[in-house]
């Protein structure tokens, strides 16, 4: 467990250091010629880098679900918004009612993830044609019952969830039965590159293990050309809180400081770019610098910070190898402690 937390976090640096490295070229891609294809080409992958920095940073949820000691975490969810994100950097057809419902987003996310990947990645070639639908429906009711025809966005209601991830079966896949998939929850099912109409079959086990966790029932099938992925839930209906008003504007923006001092440190060279640029351009400071190339870096961050830094920014985690690993919430005590006030 010590080693996979170890490479858990080194790949999450790692494709956020990619992610950095992209984000970059797109905000430079306008002042040169590039081609549209590769712009969103560049914009797929960014999407991706982000879904697998955000499946590293939910790792202990994914330790509680296989050691059947996690409990659902339910927050608001506004289910169209949320269709949006789980699609993003994938070419597909999606269509998702505007619905905000009480659900645990890691572990949905974490299924609908799976099936997906899986309608690309063993669909039809060249074009699987996938479709991913979130659909609400009343809960059944008796006949004539009071309410039962209220308009399920009513907040405190109970509305029942429809996931339909849908995709053109690939011909020379065997079909995916009942019998099929729960042999391949069974693990009987022999692993190779034509034995499945799906990608992992430890990811299929998981995702049906996180709709039992969370209550949902969980089915694939097929009919005729289609594999169809159905996630189904019942969950209380809400309403996303309202952002908190701030007390700047854009009227206050006139008066933000002429060249502020503004010190950065992080080991990312990526994101050291990535910050010094936004900066400078959005801060519109020349004195906008950045640290970290080596453990000789944090003193000089922190004496240009004190000397006169206005604002400071600290990357949590600074690695320098050996002993030089250090911890950004404890350079900001230093800081403190020192007389920095910002």
């Amino acid at each position: 467990r010590q080693a996979d937390s170890i490479l858990n976090h080194k790949l999450k640096n790692t494709m956020a250091d990619a992610a950095g490295d992209i984000e970059f070229f797109l905000q430079a891609a306008g002042k040169v010629k590039v081609s549209t294809h590769a712009v969103e080409d560049l914009k797929n992958a960014h999407a991706s880098l982000l879904k697998g920095m955000k499946s590293c940073q939910h790792r202990q949820v994914y330790l509680g679900l296989v050691s059947q000691a996690y409990v659902p975490a339910m927050q608001m969810v506004q289910l169209k918004s949320f269709a949006d994100q789980l699609m993003s950097g994938r070419q597909g057809q999606t269509y998702a009612e505007d619905v905000v419902v009480l659900l645990d987003p890691v572990l949905v996310d974490l299924i609908l993830d799976n099936l997906i990947s899986n309608a690309f990645k063993h669909g039809a070639s060249p074009d699987p044609d996938v479709q991913f639908h979130v659909t609400t429906r009343q809960p059944s009711a008796t006949a004539g019952e009071e309410g039962a025809e209220e308009d399920n966005s009513a907040c405190g209601q109970m509305v029942g969830v429809t996931f339909l991830v849908s995709n053109t079966a690939n011909a020379d896949r065997p079909r995916v039965t009942e019998e099929y998939v729960q042999n391949v929850l069974a693990g009987k099912v022999a692993k190779g590159p034509s034995a499945s109409a799906m990608s992992d079959y430890i990811g299929l086990q998981h995702s049906f293990l996180a709709a039992e966790v969370l209550g949902m029932t969980l089915s694939v099938t097929q009919s005729r050309e289609r594999v169809v992925a159905r996630l189904e839930g019942t969950f209380n209906v809400g309403s996303l809180p309202e952002p908190p008003e701030s007390k700047y504007s854009e009227a206050d923006m006139p008066s933000w400081p002429e060249d502020v001092h503004i010190y950065c440190i992080d080991d990312s060279a990526p994101a050291r770019r990535l910050l010094y640029h936004n900066l400078t351009t959005r801060a519109q400071t020349r004195h906008a610098r950045t640290y970290g190339k080596d453990a000789g870096d944090v003193t000089r961050f922190m004496a240009d910070t004190l000397q006169d830094g206005a604002i400071a920014i600290l990357d949590q985690n600074l690695e320098f190898g050996g002993d030089h690993n250090l911890l950004g919430t404890d350079l900001v005590a230093e800081l403190i402690e020192r007389g920095f006030q910002g």
